[in-house]
């Protein structure tokens, strides 16, 4: 039954026209006598459609639509009037009228096409708005998805880029939805070339030059390949392509996700080489990493075909990577495949109707639930958290959840990826590291003591009844002990590098800390925001430290250092400068190298690789002469305010 607002200044004609359409069609009709009335009641009430006459004496009916629209009131409209007159039908059709109709003749008969107008209209506006319900999940869906995605038509046009793409590329929504083949192509590798997705429309074409580990079947193609990532140089990055589908079961695009798996590729050759130096044997490490990629290839084949009433909707989620699951009144409504193969399900129909927090192990459900409780979602970077699978393991996932409309009610959909590999391959590299740490310890220990003995043996001689040549000789054998301490106590210090998680700091609390380190002159100033943060190696307090060290050991005097920050094109600077003499134009591109210096020669060169851990990069710019310029470049998405 369809709600209507009529509105006429003829009480009349409200009664006929309200006895008539409740009466032979059994709509709710509510009658007013003025546009002014008429707004009383949208405030305060919703209808399918308004229905106004044109001649009324405080406000016309054109110009009472013109005042709708202002409002923001988009409700289907039909002016139904005795005028007509071809301009007042043009100028009704042109402010956003649906139907004109002429009031005249059989009233049965006018009634009647008067209903028609309204089911047209009322159907088309519904239709509408299940398209912009359906349009804004598929696009929710595909921006909360963890990997850079995007979706081409089949005129390799695009029509879907989401936010991880423009992290990616630099490059927003609105700047690439409407670009062809060549323009993303070039945006997404550098330079004119294929994208799987093209495959995918055109099985025909060779990808062999561009991509190697190709694995397709009937649904999609997976593939790796080579490629820079911002500032990042020649990245591993593993690409999965599907064809998109209209209701007809008909192919009208592809969907392309990108996924950087050069860190991961670097811990699998990382933990080959730890387990060298403790002389494990290889066969065993290649058995493993055999292993995981039989995983990987059996975890593709576990792909269900769509269901074709659901395919517009689903066809995002099904093939996707990661775990999908929905809930709806705190109870699961919908699994994807991965996501029951993650919790050790054969048949996702197992978790439907399963309680939304029992997948969830019990030391994390609280946690879980406060942080999707407060905004219906988990923004990135993703949580980690641990899930239960069917025979009571847990089992470490990343999870994101975003809100999204389902059967008038807000549901929760939670994207979850299984990252159980890359636990065990961090414990392992942490158990060698622990041994060779271990090991390292022992030497140092040992090494120091001998070069305590062998400095106090000298100092006892040269101090005795010798010649002051030799003395001299004697005291300045010295130094190299001296310099073999400080070497070692730098290994000491930074033998974690890369080894802990990288971890969110507050970028002002490094600075008091370093400063708070080194209670000596110069001055130190910081002028960065109190809530500016970055994410880094634990090792980063060093970084803040050394930087003031080096101004205390070799700048000449100085009487002040500033830290402070610039935002440059969505990146952030962290500059660190002093009032000293600088660095000479002839070392400024030695300053980092590996032993360059007057000391361990490691300082500066620690400091770049302790950055480098999470694609944060250093430079000196300063002008000689005038102080030191240090500038640290930290790219969108490795900080935060």
């Amino acid at each position: 039954m369809y709600s209507v607002l009529y509105v006429d200044d003829e009480p009349d004609l409200l009664e006929l026209g309200q006895v008539f359409l409740q009466k032979y069609w059994n709509l709710s009709v509510t009658t007013v006598s003025s546009p002014e009335e008429a707004f009383h009641y949208l405030k305060i009430s919703t209808f399918d459609i308004i229905i106004s006459d044109y001649q009324m004496p405080t406000m016309d009916g054109i110009t009472f639509l013109k005042n709708l629209r202002k409002s923001q009131f988009y409700e289907p409209f039909i002016l139904f009037t005795g005028k007509g007159r071809e301009e007042v039908v043009i100028d009704a059709i042109n402010s956003g009228a649906d139907f004109y109709l002429q009031k005249g003749g059989p009233p049965k008969s006018q009634f009647t096409e008067l209903f028609n107008m309204i089911q047209k209209a009322v159907g088309k506006r519904r239709a509408e708005l299940e398209l912009q319900r359906v349009s804004y999940q598929s696009k929710a869906i595909i921006n909360h998805l963890p990997d850079p995605t995007f979706a081409i038509n089949e005129q390799r046009v695009i029509i879907a880029w989401n936010k991880e793409m423009e992290s990616l590329t630099g490059f927003h929504e609105l700047e690439m939805i409407g670009r062809n083949l060549s323009e993303y192509s070039q945006v997404i590798f550098g330079m004119p070339r294929l994208s799987l997705a093209d495959y995918i429309l055109s099985p025909e074409i060779p990808i062999q030059k561009w991509y190697y580990h190709i694995h397709s079947d009937a649904r999609t193609v997976t593939a790796e390949t080579q490629m820079d990532i911002g500032s990042l140089q020649d990245r591993t990055v593993w690409i999965k392509a599907s064809p998109l589908y209209d209701e007809h079961d008909c192919t009208i695009g592809a969907i392309e996700t990108l996924r950087d798996i050069t860190i991961r590729k670097e811990l699998e050759l990382e933990l080959q080489r730890k387990y060298e130096e403790l002389a494990s044997s290889y066969e065993e490490i290649a058995a493993q990493n055999e292993e995981i990629r039989a995983s990987f290839d059996e975890i593709e084949k576990q792909k269900d075909l769509l269901s074709k009433s659901e395919r517009k909707f689903r066809g995002f989620i099904e093939h996707l990577p990661d775990g999908v699951i929905i809930h709806h009144n705190d109870h699961i409504h919908y699994v994807n495949p991965m996501a029951a193969h993650i919790l050790g399900y054969s048949d996702p129909a197992e978790l439907t109707g399963v309680g939304s927090l029992d997948v969830v192990h019990p030391r994390c459900r609280d946690q879980l639930s406060y942080r999707i409780s407060r905004t219906g979602t988990i923004e990135n970077p993703f949580v980690k958290e641990f899930f239960l699978k069917k025979d009571g393991s847990e089992v470490p996932v990343e999870v994101a959840a975003i809100s999204m409309s389902m059967e008038d009610s807000i549901s929760v959909m939670t994207i979850f990826r299984d990252i159980t590999k890359e636990f065990e391959r961090k414990t392992a590299l942490l158990q060698a590291q622990n041994k060779l740490k271990i090991l390292s310890s022992i030497t140092r220990h040992d090494i120091k003591n001998e070069l305590a003995t062998i400095m106090a043996i000298v100092d006892l001689v040269s101090s005795g009844d010798i010649p002051e040549s030799e003395a001299e000789l004697l005291k300045r054998a010295i130094n190299p002990c001296k310099n073999i301490l400080d070497q070692l106590q730098t290994t000491f210090e930074y033998q974690t590098i890369g080894i802990l998680e990288p971890n969110w700091f507050y970028l002002r609390s490094l600075c008091y800390n370093a400063a708070k380190y080194h209670r000596v002159e110069p001055t130190i100033y910081s002028f960065i925001g109190e809530n500016v943060q970055i994410f880094a190696d634990p090792l980063i307090e060093k970084v803040f430290e050394n930087l003031i060290d080096n101004t205390i050991r070799h700048g000449k005097d100085v009487q002040s250092v500033r830290f402070r920050s610039e935002r440059r094109n969505g990146d952030l600077y962290v500059l660190y400068e002093d009032d000293g003499g600088g660095v000479p134009d002839t070392e400024k591109h030695k300053i980092f190298e590996e032993g360059f210096g007057k000391n361990t020669g490691l300082g500066l060169f620690l400091i770049k690789e302790i950055l480098a851990m999470t694609g944060i990069s250093i430079c000196e710019c300063g002008e000689h002469g005038k102080g030191v310029r240090f500038e640290m470049y930290i790219p969108q998405g490795k900080w935060r305010i």
